[in-house]
Formats: structure tokens, C-alpha cells, sequence
């Protein structure tokens, strides 16, 4: 079968790698065991990911020369595509659990993994991109007006969400670099910090004001980590949004093979 024909077991490989069991292992040997909390961080990525959709794309039969340059590159993006949100998942969740503050060495290790993940991330989207820009390409070739429109409609859709995926790997490299600038912090740390600012205030409202010595306590690495994200899931939504419209519109885009 070509690729396209096997969208459907992909699209369960990618559904099942979302719920923390395939995604791909990026992190170095000396990398952190963090993923091991992945799985509850994808589970609510999964709820928003329209796997649904992406199941009425049906399977393609390539019995002419355009149908099966289609296929050739229809399939690598969207593989590309699955396969990115099984990382995002999975990347979501070691970000909100890696070992960043118990001491440099695992800052290093983590900082290593993280780094390997944003690179996977981008490369698969750059090599979906490319595939898109492919399908785009004999979308022109179309000799149908309407085909052409549809064909270059699923086209874009798919090179708009590969491109927020690539968009979101660089988001998560400025994220690792803000890390890798900062030392790590213990919670305990932590709590001598506020100890010490607590004693510097005089005023004993200004001891219990939120927006007092409180708000001067630095983050740990990995509540700033935790953060980051919460921020890069919400730049999921667009993708998705994306993904739905590659997914609807391809029944009509493909129609003619």
C-alpha cells in the first residue's frame, strides 16, 4: 500500500503515541527518565487534537500519473504532521515534570533533552513543509479549476499547521535557552530566600501583601519550565484549527483519484 492508503493505521499510531506510548525517543542516553509524567500532560492535549477529523480522510487508490504524485506527497506531510503532534504531546509533559533545580548535572542532562526534542520537532515540520510545498505544486498541474482550488486549499491548510508546529519548536528553543541562562533552584532554596526577604521588611502588612517580598521570590526552573508549557499549549489551538480544515477539505481535494 502507498502512504496515503495507510493514513488510517498512521492516524492510530499517532492517536495511540498521544497518549504517552510511541511518541519518538529523541532524548540522549544521558537524558533524564522525565517522561514517565508525559502521559497526563498528552491525555489533554489528545482532547483537543482532531484525530476525529482526521479519519474521514479516506484512503486514496494512485491509478494515474497526477493521483499517485499525490499521494507521494500528500503522504509525507500529513505522516509528518501525525507524527508532531505525538511529539508536542509527549514534549508538553516532560516539560511540565523534568528534574531542572536538583543540580547542574541534571540541568545539563535535562537541557540536553529538551534541546534533542524542539530539534526533532522542528526537523519533521520542515520536511512536512517541504512535502506541502510539493502538493502545492501539483495542484498547478491540475487541469480542473475547482480540483486545482481544492488541491491547493488542502495543500495550504497542511503547510499552515506543519508551519505552526515549527513555529512552536522555536517558541520551545527560546524557552530552553532562558533555562540554560539561569541557575537552578531548590525549593528549599527557595523558602530561605523568602525567609530572608521576609526579615528585610519592616512593615509587618507589607509581610503579608502578595505583591511584597513574595512576588520577589525567584521561580524554580521547572515551575518556569511548567509555565512555558502551559504557554506553548495554547498555541496548539491555531494548529489544530489547521488540521480540521486539512481534514475537511480533502475528501474533495483527493475526490478525483
Amino acid at each position: 500500500m502507498r502512504t496515503w492508503q495507510t493514513l488510517s493505521a498512521t492516524i492510530i499510531f499517532a492517536v495511540t503515541a498521544t497518549a504517552g506510548q510511541a511518541a519518538p525517543n529523541t532524548a540522549t542516553s544521558n537524558s533524564a527518565p522525565a517522561a514517565s509524567a508525559a502521559p497526563s500532560a498528552a491525555a489533554d492535549f489528545a482532547t483537543d487534537t482532531p484525530e476525529v477529523a482526521l479519519r474521514e480522510i479516506g484512503s486514496v487508490r494512485a491509478t494515474t500519473p497526477f493521483c499517485k504524485a499525490l499521494v507521494a506527497h500528500a503522504g509525507p506531510a500529513v505522516d509528518a504532521l501525525l507524527a508532531n503532534n505525538a511529539r508536542i504531546a509527549q514534549d508538553l509533559g516532560v516539560l511540565r515534570s523534568i528534574d531542572l533545580d536538583s543540580s547542574q548535572i541534571a540541568k545539563a542532562r535535562a537541557s540536553r533533552d529538551l534541546t534533542a526534542r524542539w530539534v526533532a520537532l522542528r526537523d519533521a515540520a520542515v520536511a512536512g513543509e517541504a512535502a506541502a510545498k510539493s502538493l502545492n505544486d501539483d495542484a498547478k498541474t491540475a487541469t480542473d479549476d475547482q480540483e486545482k482550488a481544492d488541491l491547493t486549499s488542502f495543500a495550504d491548510s497542511l503547510a499552515g499547521a506543519l508551519a505552526r508546529q515549527k513555529k512552536l519548536a522555536y517558541d520551545m528553543s527560546h524557552l530552553v535557552v532562558y533555562l540554560d541562562a539561569h541557575d537552578p533552584l531548590t525549593p528549599e532554596q527557595q523558602d530561605d530566600i523568602r525567609v530572608e526577604l521576609q526579615a528585610e521588611v519592616s512593615d509587618s502588612a507589607a509581610a503579608h501583601d502578595s505583591r511584597g517580598f513574595e512576588n520577589s521570590v525567584p521561580d524554580t526552573l521547572g515551575q518556569i519550565a511548567k509555565t512555558g508549557a502551559d504557554e506553548l499549549q495554547k498555541k496548539t489551538v491555531p494548529m489544530l484549527s489547521d488540521e480540521r480544515e486539512a481534514a475537511a477539505r480533502a475528501g474533495r481535494a483527493l475526490g478525483g483519484c
